[in-house]
């Protein structure tokens, strides 16, 4: 059963697909692609039995993208703050979730002779929808494995130089739990 206080911390491992617009016309389509390692932490409570609420803090970055349509090798953070519910379904300890937050995303130019070494985006909405399962390995400790996709969508800001557009963000993967409930 899980009532009470929550303490979830995840760590995702995910594709990123990056999906931006420039905004110009003619408008032309930028993407790119890689993996990510992240974190998030998950704290909330049961507000009835099985149905938590509660908010999420998280992060993920990607290692050298090698840059196609941004114009140079870039590493990419994305980072959220949000709310969001779990339902569990008993006996088997498999919970559906989803968060809505507030989410932005910066790059980091490798290249050493950049004017701009980090650039980043103005805040954006974000959405994740998780799938998971937990094993109980205490009286209120579980450890498990969940699905994660995650959608950003904000304007780029400095993000794309001159342009107005938008950038979003796709990311499906996995991650490792361990839970307090």
């Amino acid at each position: 059963m899980h009532d009470g206080f929550l303490l979830r911390v995840m760590l995702p491992f995910s594709w990123l697909t990056l999906v931006g617009d420039s905004g110009s016309r003619p408008s032309r389509t930028i993407t790119d692609t890689g993996g990510t390692i992240g974190t998030s932490l998950d704290v909330g409570a049961a507000v009835i039995e099985n149905f938590i609420v509660r908010g999420r803090l998280g992060w993920s970055a990607s290692g050298r993208l090698h840059d196609r349509t941004f114009g140079r090798d870039i590493g990419v953070l994305l980072g959220d703050i949000g709310v969001g519910a779990d339902y569990y379904l008993l006996p088997i300890n498999m919970y559906f979730g989803m968060t809505l937050s507030v989410a932005g995303i910066a790059f980091a130019h490798v290249s050493r002779n950049d004017d701009h070494p980090v650039r980043h985006s103005r805040p954006g909405a974000g959405l994740a929808w998780d799938v998971g399962k937990e094993w109980w390995v205490g009286r209120n400790w579980g450890i498990g494995f969940a699905l994660r996709l995650s959608y950003v969508n904000v304007a780029p800001a400095n993000l794309i130089p001159s342009s107005d557009g938008r950038l979003a963000a796709w990311s499906i993967g996995s991650a490792f739990s361990a839970t307090f409930n």
